[in-house]
């Protein structure tokens, strides 16, 4: 399946990167090439930035860029952060050698498990090429078992029987490995943290929010990009109404303009819409007992002088 599989999870600029309300990826201030190595330390210089158009798709095109490339991406995005087996999210670290080769790894992983994913969504299994990337071919169960199911760099190898493909339901034995090799992706995101630090963070801006909180790992922040990517969703956000994180397949909201889940959705905005008005109509009429005229009260409450006469009219 050629790059064009990929629209399938593109919004409607064109873009896989899914923007959320916050996360920060950590980027180090010195990141050099040495010979089929990445080489970084993050010194004093380095950068906070968030998740942006661009970043998931960078990373797909690693599996085949030249080493150059690779480092442009990584100035621009951050590391990997690998540990010593070459495994993501090393906490603790400020500096590191990382292999082109394990960046290509995950990218072609990433790649597979996208390809899969949308042949799945079309009704199909993808390509064998796919697979091999993410599972072991023609081989029993038996033999499976006796192999190593997790890659040294912390990704597992699925089980994928080829017969299967003669079978009843072989799309859904798919779509069953790309829900498992998202959950490895978000797993493997948080499980070399030593201090247990949760993956949300809170925030007041005004109320209180609840947020995505990446730990500075860029690896964490793809991870999150591929489940959005593959679930279709427009990126996480707080709902207005009960207060919880929830992933939006609608179209993003505008800038302060309230949102909700499907669980509390049109009930619940309609029920602060009718708060906002019932407020704006009392304080209408203080402000008009105080003598200011309809213009001047549709003017501080930021509506129409007619809204105004009615709220004063009682209607």
């Amino acid at each position: 399946m050629g790059a064009d599989a990929f629209d399938w999870f593109r919004d409607e600029n064109g873009e896989m990167t899914r923007r959320i309300p916050t996360g920060e990826i950590l980027v180090p201030g010195t990141i050099k090439l040495d010979s089929d190595n990445l080489v970084w330390e993050f010194g004093d210089s380095y950068r906070a930035i968030q998740p942006g158009p661009g970043m998931l798709e960078g990373f797909l095109r690693v599996s085949t860029a030249r080493p150059e490339a690779v480092l442009r991406y990584a100035k621009t995005w951050g590391v990997l952060v690998l540990d010593s087996k070459g495994r993501p999210c090393a906490e603790g670290r400020l500096r590191g050698i990382e292999p082109l080769a394990v960046w290509r790894y995950f990218s072609r992983r990433a790649r597979a498990l996208l390809n899969i994913a949308a042949a799945v969504e079309n009704g199909k299994t993808g390509s064998l090429d796919d697979w091999r990337e993410i599972a072991m071919l023609d081989a029993s169960r038996e033999e499976f078992n006796r192999t190593i199911e997790t890659s040294p760099q912390g990704l597992p190898w699925h089980y994928w029987d080829m017969t299967a493909i003669a079978g009843r339901e072989p799309v859904e034995s798919a779509r069953h490995v790309v829900e498992s090799d998202l959950n490895a992706w978000l797993g493997l995101s948080s499980a070399r943290r030593m201090h247990g630090r949760p993956d949300f963070a809170v925030y007041w801006t005004g109320r209180w929010e609840i947020r995505i909180d990446y730990h500075g790992f860029l690896f964490a922040a793809l991870a999150f990009q591929l489940a959005l990517s593959v679930t279709r969703a427009r990126g996480l956000y707080t709902c207005s109404g009960c207060g919880n994180p929830y992933l939006r397949v609608k179209d993003a909201p505008r800038r302060g303009e309230a949102n909700f889940c499907e669980q509390c959705g049109r009930k619940e905005a309609i029920r602060q819409a009718d708060q906002r008005r019932r407020k704006k109509k009392a304080e209408a009429c203080r402000l008009r007992a105080r003598g200011l005229s309809l213009g001047e009260i549709a003017t501080r409450l930021n509506t129409k002088t007619k809204h105004v006469r009615n709220w004063i009219k009682g209607r």
